[in-house]
Parts: C-alpha cells; structure tokens; sequence
C-alpha cells in the first residue's frame, strides 16, 4: 500500500512542479498576459459554443517604436508594462486579455454588449490620463477600438472591426498626425509629397 502511495506521489509530483511551464507556455512572459495564438482558441471556443454576445477591444500603444528609439528597449517595456495596468484595472477575471503583437493588446469579453464595452472605453482612457499623471516621463497614449458580435455574428468579422476602429482612432489622434507630418487644419502632408 505504502509503494502505491510512493507512485501515485511520484506520478502527481512533475505535474505540479510543472506549473511554472504551463504558465509560461499560456503567458507572454514580459507582460503576464495571454500569447496570440490563446487569444484565437479562445475565439474560436467562444463561437463554437455560441457564446454571446461578445466583444472584442483592441488596443495599440502609439509611440512605442520612437521611445524604443529614443530612451531604449526599456522604457518601451515600461510603457508596456503600464499599459498592462490599466487594461489589467478595465477587465475582470472573465475576460481574456492578450498580447497580440509588440505593441498591440486583444481583449474577448464574453457576455458583454455594446453599451457595456462603450464604458470599458471611457474607463480605460481614464486610466491613461492617470497613468500619465503618475508617469510623466513615460506619456503613455492607447489607440482603441471595440466591436461586438451578436449571435450568428463571425468573431473574425468583429475582430476586423474592431482593428478598424482602433485604426481610425489613431488617425483622428493630433499628436500622432504631427508626428507623421501631417498638418492639423486641413489634413494634408506637410513633407513627403
């Protein structure tokens, strides 16, 4: 009886020693968040089963790339880590919140309608402007888009959606138009052409 013991002790042993492995191979390991490819499980899951409605957030940090370029690598990954943060403090426990490329954040949030998302929005860009009080020399600034599928609705579709949405937000952002050279007043290139 005591050598069954001794196996079964052996055998749930590198299970749990395994945890930490698990965790990094579902996690990005620099912001804590889910990979991309969880995120598209994830998606998949929720449409198969008929969860909804669902909405998707989109999230990009403008300005990564030029604070890599400027102040180096690591006032970038602050700017992610503080970004993590505030959408760490907008989403629940439910919600999966990913990392989908460098600079840019996905979010499933099952359950959730369009009035809903539409407060999530209000609170994250709050969380920004009291981010940006706290970090002043790390000005962070978030491009966002949401969009919410009903049932019958394809997530792939919502997930265009809201990257659409995301995209027009950065365009419509006056400091990220400067930066390209583009002139405030009447949309035009000021260099370039």
């Amino acid at each position: 009886m005591a050598f069954m013991e001794f196996l079964n002790w052996k055998q749930k042993k590198p299970i749990e020693t395994d945890k930490p492995s698990r965790y990094l191979s579902t996690h990005n390991i620099l912001t804590g968040l889910y990979p991309c490819a969880y995120f598209e499980e994830e998606m998949a899951r929720l449409e198969r089963e008929g969860e909804f409605p669902v909405s998707i957030v989109m999230a990009d940090v403008d300005g990564k790339e030029a604070m890599d370029n400027i102040q180096g690598q690591a006032a970038g990954n602050e700017m992610l880590r503080l970004t993590v943060l505030v959408l760490r403090d907008a989403f629940g426990a439910e919600d999966v919140v990913a990392r989908i490329e460098e600079d840019g954040f996905a979010v499933l949030l099952p359950g959730t309608d369009t009035a809903t998302v539409k407060e999530i929005l209000r609170r994250i860009r709050y969380s920004v402007m009291a981010q940006n009080r706290a970090y002043a020399h790390l000005h962070l600034n978030l491009s966002l888009g949401a969009a919410t599928a009903e049932k019958g609705d394809s997530l792939a579709a919502t997930l265009k959606r809201a990257e659409w949405e995301m995209s027009l937000e950065r365009e419509k952002d006056p400091f990220l138009a400067e930066a390209r050279g583009e002139n405030e007043e009447n949309g035009h290139r000021l260099r370039g052409e």
